[in-house]
Order: structure tokens, then C-alpha cells, then sequence
């Protein structure tokens, strides 16, 4: 069963990633609790093609609930997208104000230091395809 959850697409998706970008917290929260606690962090942390996690999936979604359940689960709310863009950041991305806003009073009650791994890096050297199929992405 686990190893069906974590199964990846041709663009390196799980299971897990296809429920979060949806906003289904329910899913989720079902595909999670089927996994041993070490496929569970394996789940959680698999960046698909453009180095998006399920939380970056649920960010471009605009989908609080989703991801706040994920943070929860042990999802890397510090993990970088190929873009070198945390989820709070790929919401700003995308427009999603209020959804960095609460993402970001939930981590600073959980003590999680979103910009801990951070390095600056020019957004011209930040941008490839990935970001134009997130943009695509935002305005459907």
C-alpha cells in the first residue's frame, strides 16, 4: 500500500503531491496516515520536476488548510523549489497574501525559521520553465 502512495509520475509526482496541489487535507491526511513514519518524511520532502514539494503544490493553490495540515505532518516549510522559493514565498509568487500571512503566524508559533537555508540568489538566475507552468498555473 505505502509503496503506492509514494509512486512517482513521469513528472515525479506522488500521490501525496496530487492531493495537496487539489486542497484536499482529507486526502492527505489518509494517504499519511497508510505510511510507516519514515515513508511519511520520504512523502512529505519528494520535490516533483520543478523541485516543488506537496506544500509547494498546496501554496500555488492557494490551499491554507492543506498546507498547514502538511507543516503539521512534518513537511519542511524551510524546503527550496528549484526557483530557491519556500512555499510562503511561491504563495506571494502567486498572489495569495493572505495564505503567506497565515502560513507565516503558524510557523512563527511552531519556532519554524522559514528563511533559515536561505541564500540570495538573483530571480533572473531563479527562473526556468517550472515558474512559467506555476504562472500558467495561477491564472486558471
Amino acid at each position: 500500500m505505502g509503496k503506492s502512495i509514494t509512486a512517482k509520475t513521469k513528472d515525479k509526482s506522488n500521490a501525496i503531491h496530487c492531493a495537496a496541489y487539489h486542497g484536499k487535507a482529507q486526502i492527505v491526511a489518509q494517504l499519511l496516515a497508510r505510511l510507516s513514519k519514515k515513508k511519511r518524511k520520504e512523502g512529505l520532502s519528494t520535490r516533483d520536476a520543478c523541485g516543488n514539494s506537496a506544500l509547494h503544490l498546496a501554496a500555488i493553490g492557494n490551499h491554507v488548510e492543506t498546507a498547514l495540515y502538511l507543516v503539521e505532518a512534518g513537511a519542511d516549510a524551510t524546503q527550496l523549489n528549484r526557483q530557491r522559493q519556500t512555499a510562503r514565498e511561491v504563495a506571494l509568487s502567486h498572489g495569495h497574501d493572505a495564505f503567506a500571512r497565515a502560513f507565516t503566524d503558524a510557523n512563527e508559533v511552531s519556532g519554524n525559521t522559514l528563511e533559515k537555508r536561505r541564500e540570495y540568489v538573483p530571480a533572473s538566475e531563479r527562473e526556468d520553465k517550472c515558474q512559467q507552468v506555476d504562472s500558467k498555473t495561477s491564472n486558471d
